[in-house]
């Protein structure tokens, strides 16, 4: 679809939106696939570092993509964006599909002692019934359920505000042209990368040293990301100063990598 976006843009707006939606769809499936992979993979002691390098894709996809982007749309004008970036989503399919095994015990290259290590780590966790009967009612009366969702939108949205209004934001506030925008708003993503692959080894220590418990990290983490994502939204939005909301962006984004990775 992302391929196809151009032509479809050209002939009807109601049919590009829909498009954009349907993507949008499928795309949203990487994540919980993602957790399911890592669940049959990841040993516990190492499950939040491992984890947080795939969504560490995220930051640095934006990068790659802000940086591409600007030069092609500059140089090639804005169609080839979708069109190169819809070929290597593509090509990085096929190679998944080639490359990617769903369980250890399918992947013809694990070594046995890895087979086995990581076979041990996960049996630990008590099996369950497979023929579960969820408490649906209970579940959307649940205000720690809802808990989740609201702290969960509110991640999402400082995200994809950053990532859909930044690139505008610097051209039309600070007059920053395509290309330059495209290097500027990708610092942000640079630091929510590192922060990312930093606080998920810090997690996994927390939890094997028994420092903290699981439900802990997390109410720590996902509270200070948030707290600090709106002090940093809030200081950049009264600043007359492109270096001084630059920062803000940096700091904000940076700490949004703390809530991925717990």
């Amino acid at each position: 679809l992302t391929t196809l976006t151009p032509p479809i843009a050209a002939s009807n707006f109601y049919l590009f939106v829909f498009a954009r939606v349907v993507e949008g769809l499928f795309e949203g499936g990487t994540y919980p696939a993602a957790q399911v992979l890592w669940a049959r993979w990841a040993p516990l002691r190492e499950q939040s570092f491992l984890v947080g390098i795939t969504l560490c894709g995220v930051p640095v996809g934006t990068v790659v993509g802000l940086q591409m982007s600007g030069l092609l749309g500059s140089v090639l004008g804005w169609k080839a964006i979708f069109y190169i970036t819809g070929l290597l989503g593509l090509v990085w399919s096929i190679v998944w599909l080639k490359v990617v095994r769903d369980r250890p015990e399918d992947d013809p290259g694990i070594s046995t002692e890895e087979l086995q290590y990581i076979k041990d780590s996960i049996s630990s966790v008590p099996p369950g019934s497979k023929h579960v009967k969820h408490p649906w009612l209970k579940i959307l009366t649940s205000l720690p359920f809802w808990a989740i969702i609201v702290a969960d939108y509110s991640v999402g949205w400082a995200h994809y505000t950053m990532l859909i209004l930044l690139p505008t934001y610097m051209k039309d506030v600070f007059d920053y042209n395509l290309a330059e925008s495209g290097i500027i708003t990708s610092l942000p993503y640079v630091m929510m990368g590192v922060s990312m692959q930093l606080f998920g080894g810090i997690s996994d220590w927390l939890k094997n040293t028994n420092v903290l418990s699981t439900t802990k990290i997390r109410k720590l983490f996902l509270s200070g990301c948030l707290l600090g994502q709106a002090g940093f939204l809030f200081l950049a939005g009264h600043s007359r100063s492109s270096a001084t909301v630059i920062l803000c962006l940096i700091a904000d984004l940076g700490l949004e990598g703390i809530a991925f990775a717990t």
